[in-house]
C-alpha cells in the first residue's frame, strides 16, 4: 500500500462522514425550523411551504448513506483499529459495486 492510497482512502472516509453530518444538520436543524415556522402560521408567511418538495427524499438519502457506512466503511475502520494494518483499497470494492443495486432497491437519490 502506498502512502497516497492510504491518504485517498482516509479522504474518502472523511468525506462520507462529513456528508452524513451535513445531512443530519439539514434534517435536524432546517427541517425542524421550517416545521416550527410553518406551524406558527404568523400571517401565513410559511403556509405555502411544501415540506415534501423542499426536502424531497432527504431521509431516504440519509438512511442510504448510513447503511453504506455501516456495511462498508465501519468494518474496514474497525479492522484498522484492531490490527493497525494499512487499509486495503480492494476491501471497498464490494460496497461500491453494490451501490447501484441498493439504489434501485430503495429508489435512492432520485429527485422527483
Amino acid at each position: 500500500m502506498t502512502k497516497l492510497q492510504q491518504e485517498t482512502i482516509y479522504e474518502l472516509f472523511s468525506t462520507e462522514v462529513s456528508y452524513i453530518r451535513q445531512i443530519l444538520t439539514m434534517t435536524d436543524v432546517f427541517m425542524t425550523s421550517v416545521s416550527i415556522l410553518k406551524s406558527s402560521q404568523r400571517e401565513g408567511i410559511f403556509h405555502d411551504i411544501d415540506m415534501d418538495k423542499l426536502f424531497s427524499n432527504i431521509q431516504e438519502v440519509l438512511q442510504g448513506n448510513l447503511l453504506f457506512w455501516k456495511e462498508n466503511f465501519l468494518p474496514i475502520k474497525n479492522q484498522l483499529i484492531q490490527t493497525g494494518l494499512p487499509m486495503n483499497p480492494s476491501d471497498l470494492k464490494t460496497g461500491f459495486l453494490n451501490v447501484n443495486t441498493n439504489k434501485k432497491k430503495k429508489k435512492l437519490f432520485s429527485f422527483d
